[in-house]
């Protein structure tokens, strides 16, 4: 007669257990992301109230981050297994052989952010010798501020002073104190800045004629050769969430009633 020793049953029911209630929850992520609007903050407010995660067998966590260069730190002190944005500043650590990291998609190729300068800055040329804020050396809004000014054929290093100002709420607090006289500023935010009436928008600078790998998926390439079908399915939840953004604009309503 055959038999099988008590504890190896219970051993058995428990991992069968966990592995039904994991099912059921969906696999745990942390996803990281910095800045406000578009990217992994709107979005994946529109994808958790319609419940896009859950219909893919997810479990996503969004963690903000007050920089890209921070969320760099935590993707590869193992804090977080995706980014949802900051392209640059993530690729930026891959470039100098720091972690082994791998794009996986771009959802933005444009710098969706707006140019906020003090009002009495009407062209860019006014900018020689003025102050710009950034979040912090190295991060998206550093890189993008930089190609920017060498795009307006200023050197970002000998016409302008470059500060490390803080994310989005600091440097809008930083215009319109007048500590600083120009700063990228997400379009969600643009008309915080402009209603105090300190500032005006001097470019809108999606309109550029640039392709830029702005936001977009980056994981660790280890993750990405051991998770590679629980990331097939984590794109597919991206492509299904931005899908819902754009052509149910009462759902994006909703969620944006919720944060008033």
């Amino acid at each position: 007669m055959r038999w099988v020793s008590r504890p190896i049953v219970c051993l058995s029911l428990l991992l069968l257990g966990h592995f039904f209630a994991q099912s059921a929850q969906g696999q745990a992520l942390r996803m990281g992301y910095s800045g406000l609007g578009i990217g992994a903050d709107d979005l994946s407010r529109v994808m958790g109230k319609e419940k896009v995660w859950q219909k893919h067998g997810l479990d996503v966590k969004a963690i903000y981050f007050a920089s890209g260069s921070l969320m760099a730190q935590a993707m590869m002190g193992g804090e977080i297994q995706t980014s949802d944005s900051d392209v640059p500043t993530l690729l930026n650590v891959g470039v100098s052989g720091a972690f082994d990291i791998k794009i996986i998609a771009v959802t933005i190729n444009r710098i969706e952010h707006s140019f906020v300068v003090r009002s009495g800055i009407n062209t860019t040329e006014d900018l020689r010798g003025k102050r710009i804020a950034v979040s912090r050396f190295a991060s998206a809004s550093d890189i993008t501020t930089r190609l920017v000014l060498r795009y307006w054929k200023l050197n970002p290093d000998k016409d302008v002073t470059i500060l490390q100002s803080g994310n989005t709420p600091t440097r809008i607090a930083a215009l319109v104190a007048g500590q600083i006289d120009g700063a990228t500023i997400n379009p969600a935010a643009v008309y915080n800045v402009l209603a105090s009436g300190c500032c005006r928008v001097l470019m809108d600078l999606a309109d550029l004629p640039m392709d830029y790998a702005r936001t977009g998926q980056i994981v660790p390439a280890q993750f990405l050769r051991t998770q590679r079908q629980t990331l097939r399915r984590y794109l597919e939840a991206i492509v299904e969430g931005i899908y819902i953004y754009r052509t149910r604009p009462q759902v994006v309503l909703e969620v944006y009633k919720e944060q008033i």
